[in-house]
């Protein structure tokens, strides 16, 4: 439970936090090589439950900019992480998704988006699994991340990191 709070990548449910419970320091160890385990299999199963995302330098940075929107981040191998600040469109198109207003209301509902005016802000860094989706939420409207990304000297996504011409 401490290590899925820390990591902060999904909603957690369960509000009670279990107490530490006293095993030998041998258990301890082979306790510890099973959660080691099973977060390497949760991850490679797309669950990254307990993987908390990079937070080194930030570098390489991508822009997506429209009507009432101004997100910033940048592009790992967690997906596109949108920096905490970024700005979007609170009111989406009709061309979005139904599931994806659902996911923007489930951000909201998790603290992830605030409403401020016409716009939401993101309180924290999140990482959406791709670059499209991303942008979906940001510009509220169906979109194309590959290429609504953009680094600081205007190549898209797809031409700083698909055709490997590059990264920023």
């Amino acid at each position: 439970m401490q290590e899925a709070r820390v990591a902060n990548r999904f909603a957690i449910e369960n509000t009670s936090t279990p107490s530490k419970p006293h095993v030998s320091e041998s258990a301890e160890a082979d306790l510890k090589d099973i959660f080691a385990t099973i977060q390497l299999l949760a991850s490679a199963l797309g669950f990254p439950v307990f993987d908390r995302l990079a937070k080194g330098p930030k570098k390489n940075l991508v822009f997506c900019k429209g009507k009432d929107a101004s997100g910033k981040g940048q592009y790992t191998e967690d997906g596109l992480v949108v920096f905490k600040d970024s700005l979007c469109r609170a009111k989406a198109t009709a061309a979005v998704r139904p599931t994806t207003l659902a996911a923007i209301e489930a951000m909201k509902q998790d603290g992830v988006l605030e409403v401020e005016g016409s716009q939401l802000r993101f309180t924290q860094d999140y990482a959406f699994p791709s670059p499209s989706a991303a942008a979906v939420v940001i510009l509220g409207r169906s979109a194309n991340g590959w290429t609504e990304w953009q680094f600081a000297d205007g190549r898209t996504l797809d031409a700083g990191v698909r055709q490997n011409l590059g990264e920023g």
